[in-house]
Parts: C-alpha cells; structure tokens; sequence
C-alpha cells in the first residue's frame, strides 16, 4: 500500500479520538492506514468495545478490510471500501457510549450509496463522552446541512453501569456531499437558550428533573443574564441516572453546547450547576462553538476548508489537527482560540 497513512497512537492525547478521526478520514479520501500503539497509556490499553464496535460496523457497511479488530488490540489495518446504505444494527454492549461510535458513523453515513438507518444499541448519557441530546442538537445540525434529510433521536435512554440504550440514525445523503468551506466564528445575537433535564424513572419521586432544571435555570440567568427554557423528562432506563444538556443558539448559525451528568453522591442541583457554568464560559469567551464541538468539527475543517472559533484548542483537537493533518493536503493554523485550515 504506497499510500498507505502510518499512525502512531500514542502521539498527543493519546486517545480512541485518534482511531475514529482516521477512520473518518480513510473512508473519505480512499486512503488506507495502519495505528499502532492505540491508547497505550490508558489504565487499559488497546481497544475498548466502542472501537470494536464501530471497526466492525464500518466493516459490514463499507466491506472495508479491517485486521485488529479485538478488544485490548493494540495495532489495527485499515483498508477502506465503499459506503453502502442500508439498514444496520449493532450494539456497544453495557455502558460504552454510543455517541462516540456515531462519531465515526454519523459523518461517514454522508457518503453512503444511498440511505442509511443505523440503530445503536449502549449507554446515551455515560462519562467522558457527550450526551445524546448533546450530539442531536449541537453537531447533527452541521452534519445535516451536508445531507438531504437527517433524524437522530433516542428510543431508549442508557445509563452507567448497564447502558441498555437505543439511539436510531437515519440520513439521506446528498451526491455530490456539500463541501462549502465551515465558517463558525461568531455566535452573534442569541436567539435561543434551550436545554433538556433527563432522569430515570426510578429517580421522579426525588424530582431529580426538576432539582436539576431549576438549578440550570437561575445559574444561566446569574451567569449569562439571559433566561433559559429548559424541558424535564423522566425515561424508563435499565440503570438509575440523570443529565442536563444545555445549547445557545446565535442567529449566525453558530450553536454553543455544553452537558453535565449525574453520579452516585452528587445533589442534582450541582449537576444543573455544573452544566450552566460551562455554557457561561464557552459563551463569555467569544466561541462560536465549544471547545468539544470544536474537537468533532477538525475533520470537516480538513476535509472542506474553513475557520472555527472556539473558547481554548484543547490537547484533544490539537491531537485531531495532527491526525487531520497526515490524511489531507490542507494545513491548519491555530491564531489564539482560532483554528484555520485553508
């Protein structure tokens, strides 16, 4: 394979982020690649189910050849096909999130044969990766502007230990994909300040929604001075949890996210507080889009062009634009809380 892009996974942040970037990335530009060294400096190292997940997933709907594709696997060859739509299933297994597979999945379902319905079976709301809700109303609706017609929605919600959620994606894509450059620089007027207080069913009695929600509500206002309209919802899950997910909308396009999720011996109303106050610092920094949005965005920005603003460039992105970087011919520039890729 002379083209072949030779990834060593344990340069930067060192984590499964780098794996599901170059996948992304093989898949559109038809370039094959090898990691090596994937996540040696976790506590477990190698590849985590979600990995496995989507490695076979992308399998089955590409017929790409892929080898290392085993739990703990520290080395994996990837060698990409075409993207075939269709109807797929496949399941994380307890709590791995699927929000990280549709990482992978989502952007990749845009260069599909035709249309695609993808149901993913783990936990929706589980720690170190967004929320579901988060991932619907913060990056679906910039992957959608590239597509057709695009649905993401939550049919069962998942929590930690036992995961059990179901989360359904159906996109049309368009041929040829849009490829207009992203230009996310100004949040501009907010026209909205929306957000969704979630908690099991087992939780209602503690008014865990509503602790959360009333929390979100006056420390939105505190912080940011603009009031927030903010949903409760209690759903049936396999394990007791919570989460807020809280979004502002400017009416240049530009959409600020930011979520918090309950645990075991944490007052909801922190939860509720912890959420508002990272919105109040993506939004007091002048972003456009947050510093985990930001993250999702590098491989659009390789591929199509354009220019982010967000709060800080986290080692995450920093890691993603090295990535990015080894797959396309474009070269990021980051100026500040600026990231250019011309």
């Amino acid at each position: 394979m002379p083209d072949l892009v030779d990834i060593d996974g344990s340069k930067g942040e060192g984590g499964g982020q780098i794996l599901r970037t170059a996948l992304v990335l093989s898949l559109f530009t038809g370039r094959s690649f090898r990691a090596r060294q994937i996540r040696v400096g976790r506590e477990v190292s190698g590849l985590k189910r979600q990995h496995v997940t989507i490695l076979k997933a992308l399998g089955r709907m590409s017929g790409s050849t892929v080898a290392g594709a085993q739990l703990g696997s520290s080395e994996v060859m990837f060698d990409p096909g075409d993207v075939h739509g269709g109807r797929y299933e496949f399941d994380v297994k307890t709590a791995g999130a699927v929000s990280l597979v549709l990482q992978t999945l989502l952007p990749v379902s845009l260069i599909a044969d035709r249309k695609t319905e993808i149901v993913i079976g783990g936990g929706t709301d589980v720690a170190f990766s967004p929320t579901m809700t988060w991932v619907g109303e913060v990056i679906a609706p910039q992957i959608a502007a590239r597509a057709e017609k695009l649905e993401l929605g939550v049919l069962r919600r998942g929590f930690y230990p036992k995961g059990g959620g179901r989360v359904r994606l159906r996109i049309t894509p368009r041929s040829p994909v849009t490829r207009t450059p992203i230009s996310l620089t100004e949040v501009g007027t907010l026209i909205a300040v929306e957000g969704v207080s979630i908690a099991s069913a087992d939780l209602k009695k503690r008014r865990v929604a509503e602790r959360q929600r009333q929390a979100s509500l006056h420390h939105v206002r505190r912080l940011t001075g603009h009031d927030a309209h903010i949903r409760c919802r209690y759903e049936d899950a396999v394990s007791p949890g919570s989460s807020v997910t809280l979004w502002a909308r400017g009416d240049r396009g530009a959409t600020v996210g930011a979520d918090a999720l309950g645990e075991r011996g944490k007052r909801a109303e922190r939860v509720g507080e912890e959420a508002a106050e990272f919105l109040a610092t993506e939004l007091g920094s002048g972003a456009a889009v947050d510093r985990h949005q930001c993250d999702h965005l590098i491989p659009f920005l390789g591929l199509f062009g354009g220019e982010l603003r967000t709060s800080h460039v986290t080692p995450h992105t920093q890691t993603n634009i090295w990535v990015t970087e080894l797959f396309v011919d474009r070269r990021f520039k980051v100026d500040g809380n600026r990231v250019i890729c011309g």
